[in-house]
């Protein structure tokens, strides 16, 4: 439904699209509190962070985070914010599990995320 369904705002404080709903398409599951941008996501299936097995992390461009969000059936439990205090631009998981953020920064990073 993007951009037609959405409750987010544009950069100038004006409502984006039509709502939450219109007619023909489905509304959204979840909506963010938050102006988060999403860019890449990934429901994470690796070892490194056993607690976080099935929950979906999205990449936040305009919150500089990333978001983990705890799935139950058809909806969204919980939203965890982490402050990265970078752009994200992609976000995957490694074979140890751990995750790497592509980054929008000047020179452009790649992060690495493990457990210690």
């Amino acid at each position: 439904g993007w951009p037609f369904i959405t409750g987010g705002k544009d950069y100038s404080g004006a409502p984006i699209g039509v709502g939450l709903s219109y007619k023909g398409m489905k509304s959204p599951l979840h909506v963010f509190e938050e102006t988060v941008a999403p860019s890449g996501a990934i429901f994470y299936d690796g070892a490194m962070f056993t607690g976080w097995r099935g929950n979906l992390l999205v990449g936040g461009q305009a919150n500089e985070s990333l978001m983990r969000l705890t799935l139950k059936e058809d909806r969204v439990e919980n939203v965890e914010r982490i402050d990265i205090g970078r752009r994200i631009r992609d976000v995957q998981a490694g074979p140890d599990g751990a995750l790497y953020l592509l980054t929008e920064h000047a020179d452009g990073e790649i992060l690495r995320l493990s457990t210690p």
